[in-house]
């Protein structure tokens, strides 16, 4: 039997108290301080507010009880200066959905869904059965707001985790499971809950016992990621302890154990969430085309501000004929009453004079003599005041790629300086003997095709090259290099150097300046020997030297890597259904270069990993899985920037 949804407008979160219910579900917008509040009396009718394309993975929080022994709300106990809510949050990836079980508060910084678990501090099973309904990825990651800092175990934990098991989960130092730093199976979860009676006051542990879990050790330096804050004195420590434990909780910088041979989704998982935001800095709104937005914007004004006329005509007040007393230009405001009887001739955008009946358009004017006789209706061919938006109204979000028509929107709400993200400052480094910089390459040397290209491809991305040099094939330079390029840049990229050939030296010279590998390899063909590195807060991606390669590898690795720097949300891929078959290596993606027509992808030409011709015909890469694709089969596709 179909349930209905009962919904209600609801001025404050605290009203819902009063309805019975078996549950309820803040939606919290930023666009709106109104909550819209949703009833239902089945779990099945609940449905997410966030965007339900598939993703790899939701994040599901636990706001915890009455947090008795620790005094007070533990989710508001402030670190670092942010609420412990919000510490988490922050720390989780942008396009991640997140659900957040517990009270409803006004200042999230997502749009994010949060619902009551009744009765509320029913224990972590009874929460962890509220917020299901509303995931609807495969993956759902676990968390609780007094263990901040394990949001940076993401990676590492799908790293680990098996086709053939329910779940990952981290043991402490103990030997005890650490069910907040999980991620499970969205179905598993589904199946055991529906069997476990009763769930207020269970322990998570009773559930995972039902569970396929794979138990995964930590490293000792990295125990502080599960770090428990439940006394007044964790919070204490957890602070003074900045060093190790916020930059890997709020820059995420610190990935648990490097990913090698990584899967392609999973490598650009990694990639995103290896690096936060930059700062923001002012621009002049003229200033900010392919800028992005650090913050929701409102509107300065109503749009339009005034009540205008829609048409060139004349302006009427009263019944006809009407005598014309005057004119109305744009931008130039009749100061007096229209007085009843008369009418004056107004151009298109025009303000509306006090005293208006409607508007008559200029070609269905019958004018003699300076009276006016005509058909009009009241209010006809006039624009309200804030008919498109009204002032303080959301007109555009947080990480919104700005184009000319949204600086004239901007403009006319009256924008004049935007808070962007500062571009990322990019140094790019091309290691090899063999580079010819101009000319017809001879005695064995190869013209430079990468130097000329990778600049552009990173000011489309949205980042600013500040450098760029040839460095040959010697340790010690390559060493040298990026040293320096460390002092200036937030991303560094290489080209060459990834494999393993005699005069391949990038991993050791990564190792010299103390850089943690965080990707080293990806199974996609081309590109296999791409990797990510960290160190200082500075980034490296190490492309491969064949041309085609590079661009695969800038594409997986460092398109997330700028968006993730620059705040910009994940865009999702479309899929397109393929023209001819297509075969990959077995467990291996493969991207191939081709067009788009009508959502069917049709394979390029010259295709090799050192070919450009390809890349120049090409809009994109096909994402084909492992195996043979038969014609007609569904791929993913990756459009060039």
């Amino acid at each position: 039997m179909k349930v209905q949804l009962a919904i209600a407008k609801l001025a404050q979160a605290g009203n819902a108290s009063s309805i019975n219910s078996n549950q309820w579900i803040y939606r919290h917008e930023r666009s709106t301080t109104i909550l819209s509040l949703i009833v239902a009396k089945t779990e099945s009718e609940l449905t997410p507010a966030r965007n339900t394309q598939k993703k790899l993975w939701s994040a599901l929080i636990l706001t915890g009880g009455t947090s008795k022994r620790f005094g007070s709300d533990k989710s508001e106990a402030i670190i670092d200066g942010t609420a412990l809510i919000d510490f988490l949050i922050s720390s989780i990836p942008k396009a991640v959905p997140i659900v957040v079980v517990g009270p409803d508060r006004d200042n999230f910084s997502t749009c994010i869904d949060v619902i009551q678990e009744i009765p509320r501090g029913g224990g972590p099973v009874a929460g962890i059965a509220a917020g299901l309904p509303l995931i609807q990825t495969e993956y759902v990651a676990i968390f609780a707001t007094d263990m901040p800092f394990s949001a940076a175990l993401i990676p590492f934990l799908f790293e680990k985790l098996s086709n053939d098991s329910d779940g990952v989960t981290v043991v402490d130092e103990e030997g005890f499971q650490q069910p907040f730093s999980g991620i499970y199976r969205l179905s598993s979860l589904r199946r055991v809950l529906q069997d476990s009676e009763p769930l207020i006051n269970t322990s998570m542990r009773v559930l995972l016992r039902k569970l396929k879990i794979e138990n995964v050790n930590l490293n000792i330096e990295d125990t502080h990621l599960i770090s428990d804050i439940d006394t007044q004195a964790d919070l204490r420590n957890a602070i003074s302890d900045s060093d190790s434990r916020l930059n890997a909780g709020i820059a995420r910088r610190t990935v648990m154990s490097t990913l090698h041979e990584a899967k392609w989704d999973l490598a650009r998982l990694a990639a995103r969430g290896s690096v936060t935001r930059l700062p923001s800095e002012v621009v002049a709104l003229s200033e900010c085309m392919d800028r992005t937005l650090t913050k929701d914007l409102l509107a300065l004004v109503d749009l339009p501000t005034y009540e205008t006329s829609a048409m060139d005509g004349y302006a009427v007040s009263g019944n006809g004929p009407w005598k014309i007393i005057g004119d109305v230009k744009a931008g130039a405001p009749m100061t007096e009453l229209l007085e009843s009887g008369t009418a004056v001739r107004i151009a298109t955008g025009a303000v509306i004079p006090s005293g208006t009946f409607g508007v008559v358009r200029w070609e269905f004017a019958d004018v003699v003599d300076e009276t006016l006789n005509a058909v009009v209706n009241q209010g006809g061919e006039i624009r309200p005041a804030g008919l498109e938006c009204r002032k303080d109204q959301v007109i555009t979000r947080a990480g919104t790629v700005l184009t000319p028509a949204w600086i004239g929107l901007l403009a006319s709400a009256g924008w004049d300086n935007l808070e962007v993200t500062r571009k990322p400052r990019v140094e790019i480094i091309l290691l090899g003997d063999e580079i010819q910089l101009s000319g017809i390459p001879e005695n064995g040397l190869v013209r430079d095709a990468l130097g000329p290209q990778l600049p552009g491809w990173l000011e489309r991305m949205g980042a600013e090259v500040v450098a760029m040099s040839y460095v040959a094939d010697e340790l010690q330079l390559v060493v040298d290099a990026i040293t320096l390029a460390r002092t200036r840049a937030d991303l560094i990229v290489t080209t060459g150097g990834t494999a393993d050939g005699p005069r391949d030296h990038l991993h050791n010279a990564l190792e010299s300046v103390g850089a943690k590998l965080i990707v080293d390899r990806v199974k996609v063909r081309p590109g296999h020997p791409m990797l990510l590195a960290d160190f200082d807060s500075v980034s490296l991606i190490g492309l491969p030297g064949n041309p085609q390669s590079a661009i695969v590898g800038l594409m997986s690795l460092g398109q997330p890597v700028i968006d993730a720097l620059l705040g910009r949300p994940v865009c999702e891929l479309e899929n397109v259904i393929t023209m001819n078959e297509i075969r990959a290596r077995e467990d291996f993606t493969r991207l191939v270069l081709g067009n788009v027509s009508n959502g069917v992808f049709s394979e390029g030409e010259h295709l090799g990993s050192a070919m450009l011709r390809g890349l120049a015909h090409a809009t994109g890469f096909a994402v084909a899985p492992d195996g043979v694709g038969a014609a007609g089969s569904q791929v993913k596709w990756l459009p060039i920037v």
